[in-house]
């Protein structure tokens, strides 16, 4: 599964610290290994531009395993 999504409200209704605009793109892998185990891995990327501070981004790794019993 692979999706995205930005938020980027109206400048002139934020305070001077707030993200003018966020981003973020995510692809997720999930993994039956059997009846009783999943594997999963997701990468997500994410940028944001603020108003007055200097504008971020990063890349996240997540893990997941699940045991059912």
């Amino acid at each position: 599964m692979s999706g995205y999504g930005i938020d980027a409200p109206f400048v002139r209704d934020l305070a001077p610290t707030q993200i003018a605009r966020n981003q973020a793109f995510f692809n997720t892998l999930v993994w039956d290994v059997n009846r009783n185990f999943q594997v999963g891995f997701e990468v997500d990327y994410r940028k944001a531009s603020y108003i007055r501070f200097l504008d971020n981004e990063g890349v996240n790794f997540m893990t997941q395993f699940v045991w059912k019993f």
